[in-house]
């Protein structure tokens, strides 16, 4: 926990674990980003806000790979993975031999302040990310 910050349930976890599963959100996220990207015209920017972990590393290693960034010896076990034996799909083929195709303009995502939070309580996880499309 961050700076006092409250304790979540553990059935909110849980939840959530199953709710991302049985809406296939992790599977919607890793088809619909290349999309996006490939159908943006040079100096077309992309922005996505995720709001929890799993989602937010899909988009931060999409943007990486597509930026050229992206390394290849990332043999961590994912959280997915760990506590559902589910791997997730090798999608190493993104930002191949052609070059980068995205240009990051932000290295940290943006996340809400504390003034914010305070205010809207949903803000507190949510992160945003975004790029351009090189020519």
């Amino acid at each position: 926990r961050r700076g006092g910050a409250k304790a979540i349930h553990p059935a909110t976890r849980a939840f959530q674990a199953v709710r991302i599963e049985v809406n296939g959100e992790l599977e919607a996220i890793d088809s619909a980003l290349p999309s996006m990207i490939g159908s943006l015209n040079p100096g077309g920017r992309i922005g996505i806000i995720s709001f929890h972990s799993l989602e937010d590393r899909r988009v931060k290693r999409t943007f990486l790979r597509h930026s050229g960034r992206a390394g290849d010896g990332d043999d961590r076990v994912s959280k997915l993975e760990r506590y559902t034996g589910i791997r997730a799909e090798d999608d190493a083929e993104l930002g191949g031999a052609a070059g980068p195709t995205l240009r990051l303009l932000r290295r940290k995502p943006f996340v809400a302040t504390e003034e914010e939070a305070e205010r809207n309580a949903r803000s507190r996880s949510a992160k945003y990310r975004f790029a351009e499309k090189t020519g």
